[in-house]
């Protein structure tokens, strides 16, 4: 059974078009629990479509993540970085120092494995 969660119409368009194919977060609570082969289903409200977790890594923060998935990670249309120090400030918008310090980063590296489904 697929866990729903929720993004932006705008990361959504590049799942699909498989221009994004990996995302980070902190490795705690929903995301910490992720493994291989599960089944995620992501939506915007209005459209949803499945994934299926390829892969995980494990990183003690966001620079060393993007280091090592770059633009499969962080797409350009979402932010123009070139190094790893603007990768951590990308991330610090959504994530403090303290909490990166305290839980780690999970990336998880994934494929579309269903349609776009309209809601």
């Amino acid at each position: 059974m697929a866990t729903s969660r929720y993004l932006p119409a705008e990361n959504l368009n590049l799942i699909i078009s498989n221009t994004q194919t990996c995302i980070a977060k902190l490795n705690v609570g929903f995301w910490y629990n992720i493994t291989p082969n599960q089944i995620i289903t992501f939506t915007d409200g209005e459209r949803e479509v499945d994934v299926i977790i390829q892969s995980l890594s494990f990183f003690s923060n966001f620079g060393d993540a993007w280091f090592t998935h770059g633009e499969k990670l962080i797409p350009s249309s979402i932010a123009n970085i070139i190094t790893v120090g603007d990768a951590i400030k990308y991330y610090r918008n959504h994530y403090s120092s303290e909490d990166t310090i305290a839980c780690g980063v999970v990336v998880f590296c994934f494929h579309v494995n269903s349609p776009v489904r309209k809601l």
